[in-house]
């Protein structure tokens, strides 16, 4: 289950699927569960976990000028 869940917080970084989607592509046939699992090997929900990604994307655009390069 390791590996699935390594494989799903990548998915989750690239920002295109939903919990959902995710949950089907790493192998699980129930959302609620993956959720559950995620939750216990991570201690976020996933939906928290994407918060979280969002969060510190935009934090990182932030320090960015508009050449793209760091302030």
């Amino acid at each position: 289950m390791h590996v699935r869940m390594k494989r799903a917080c990548a998915m989750f970084a690239e920002g295109r699927m939903t919990v959902s989607e995710v949950a089907y592509a790493v192998g699980f046939t129930n959302p609620k569960y993956f959720s559950r699992c995620f939750k216990d090997k991570f201690g976020v929900t996933p939906t928290e976990y994407c918060e979280q990604l969002n969060k510190a994307n935009k934090g990182m655009l932030e320090e960015c000028d508009n050449d793209g390069e760091l302030k």
